[in-house]
């Protein structure tokens, strides 16, 4: 079990002030590698990315049955995304696989699954990869790091834990522990930042690896002590979210939830809010676009200049339409953008003379791509 320990960090230090700065930078990261052209989190994915051309690589990440990690967005292995092939042994009594989870899983049985060849609800445009395969983190960065070969890349991965029912997964100690382990070796530590809804996660890092950097993510259901279903036998007190670490947004400086959330995230030693673009309990869910009947936004302008105050980045998700990023770079002044398509954002940013990154050399990122076979072992 983690104990909190609130943790006193100097402000983010900034070669401009915020208050002072042009948005002449903005921060892109591709969402799950590029989920609205290719199968997300799959190699494919990565590639695409690269070749729109991203600043960061978001993704997420589980624990095997055996402690390893793999690249992949759920807890779960979803009928949506997977199709079973074959069990590892014949009698293996787990299979089929699919609707399984992650931690009740080897790796040997998650290698079976084809997660490429799939259409995502949603994606009309994505390009399935048949025989694609769940990656493990080392692999992930094998590629990334077979293509990245000025190491330029940044990387923003989510430990991937569900505090509310908390036996679906490997505990926040392990999951850090074992990302950790493969942060190092692959040789992009100072670029990669620790994201987590669970702020259990967060904590652990910042005790154990403070030069680490964190990112807190939330959005109105994980800040909400009623927002989201939780175990019925969790023991949390029903006045406390517990994604947050125990903490009650309540007890921190501020005149409303989106300034004591910063400022709750600031305690923990982020140095970095990734808070949801729009809001999930209130409005219409089908719209998703600022300014559109029902919509209902969850950042604002007090979470951000919140932020900006305290010295903290402000990177909101997923965020796809280019109204919404008019509105988040334009009115509100975010530092970056998590979103699916950040090739058409990228387009955006040039049209507005804000810095992209370069894109990758295609004839390198083909070469990795065959030389990992596409991601299907």
């Amino acid at each position: 079990m983690v104990q909190l320990k609130l943790l006193a960090f100097a402000p983010l230090a900034l070669a401009v002030p915020f208050s002072k700065r042009a948005p002449q930078n903005l921060n892109l990261q591709g969402h799950r590698g590029s989920r609205g052209e290719t199968v997300e989190q799959t190699m494919p994915a990565w590639a695409r990315a690269f070749e729109d051309g991203v600043d960061t690589m978001e993704g997420d990440f589980g624990i095997t049955k055996d402690d390893i990690a793999v690249i992949w967005h759920d807890e779960d292995i979803q009928t949506t995304k997977c199709l079973d092939t074959k069990p590892v042994t014949a009698d293996d009594p787990l299979f089929p696989y699919v609707g399984k989870y992650i931690a009740n899983l080897t790796l040997a049985q998650i290698k079976t699954l084809d997660c490429g060849s799939q259409h995502l609800t949603g994606f009309p445009l994505a390009l399935t990869s048949p025989g694609t395969k769940i990656q493990t983190l080392t692999q992930f960065f094998e590629f990334t790091n077979c293509v990245d070969v000025s190491r330029r890349l940044h990387y923003n991965l989510e430990t991937k834990i569900d505090p509310a029912f908390p036996n679906l997964t490997k505990g926040p100690e392990i999951f850090v522990e074992k990302g950790v382990e493969v942060f190092k070796k692959s040789g992009n530590w100072k670029r990669i930042t620790h994201q987590s809804f669970d702020w259990r996660a967060l904590v652990y890092s910042k005790q154990k690896y403070s030069d680490l950097t964190t990112v807190a993510l939330f959005d109105d259901t994980t800040i909400d002590p009623q927002g989201y279903p939780r175990a019925e036998d969790l023991p949390i007190p029903g006045d406390v979210s517990p994604w947050l670490a125990n903490l009650k947004i309540e007890d921190f400086p501020g005149d409303e939830p989106s300034a004591q959330v910063v400022y709750a995230a600031q305690s923990i030693g982020a140095s970095i809010i990734s808070p949801s673009y729009r809001a999930y309990n209130s409005g219409d869910q089908s719209t998703n676009d600022i300014g559109e009947p029902g919509f209902v936004p969850f950042i604002n302008s007090t979470m951000v200049n919140t932020a900006h105050e305290l010295g903290l980045y402000v990177i909101p998700w997923t965020v796809n339409g280019i109204k919404n990023v008019e509105w988040l770079v334009d009115d509100l002044g975010v530092d970056g953008i998590i979103t699916d398509y950040p090739g058409s954002i990228a387009r955006w940013l040039k049209q507005q003379e804000i810095k992209t990154p370069k894109p990758w050399a295609q004839e390198r990122i083909d070469y990795c791509l065959k030389k990992y076979n596409y991601g299907r072992q």
